[in-house]
């Protein structure tokens, strides 16, 4: 979508997502995948070379996606010197909440949804031998446990709850996952606007 943009010289048009970057808006929309993750890394380092001191807003609304690609982005977020402040507008799933959750302030609007499960793997993905299925079963759990100490960081939860939290798909609603520590307020869309 373009919009109007008016200049000394007149009006000229540019893309939404450009008017949005340059008040260091970023969205993760949709599947995460190791494409969506890249373009999510190369804008995290524009914003980052533009300006170390301002924060970044990462608007979510995402369905998960691949582990290896939301970890990418993850060690973007967290490794760098940027302050990065995460929204859910409407669901975080799986990777997606990952991510929501490492931001350093986490706004959700009140209908927003969150999901936490174990890293799944598709059947089609799993082929060969006995210890070629060990070796993607053993890399799974790894994985997962990974996973569970990160969330167990960004949530201040054991470990140990975590695990029992991600036994099986876990919804969580705008209050609970305050509650749960997943996230830090639930906000109108006003709160946005206004750190423009």
């Amino acid at each position: 979508m373009n919009i109007p943009i008016k200049s000394s010289s007149g009006y000229s048009t540019m893309p939404i997502e450009s008017r949005l970057m340059s008040e260091r808006i970023i969205f993760i929309v949709g599947e995460i995948t190791q494409e969506s993750a890249m373009e999510t890394c190369k804008e995290l380092l524009f914003l980052a070379l533009d300006n170390k001191n301002r924060p970044i807003d990462i608007i979510i609304n995402s369905n998960g996606g691949a582990v290896d690609a939301g970890l990418m982005i993850l060690d973007a977020m967290v490794t760098s010197e940027l302050e990065i402040h995460t929204w859910c507008f409407s669901e975080a799933y799986s990777m997606a909440a990952l991510l929501f959750s490492a931001g350093k302030k986490r706004y959700l609007f009140r209908n927003a949804k969150l999901m936490i499960h174990q890293p799944i793997v598709s059947a089609s993905h799993i082929e060969g031998n006995a210890l070629m299925i060990k070796a993607v079963s053993d890399s799974l759990l790894a994985t997962s446990r990974k996973i569970n100490e990160i969330l167990s960081a960004n949530t201040k939860k054991t470990v140990k709850e975590i695990e029992e939290a991600t036994r099986s798909d876990h919804y969580f609603t705008a209050k609970e996952a305050v509650g749960f520590g997943l996230a830090d307020e639930i906000v109108a869309f006003s709160a946005l606007i206004k750190k423009g």
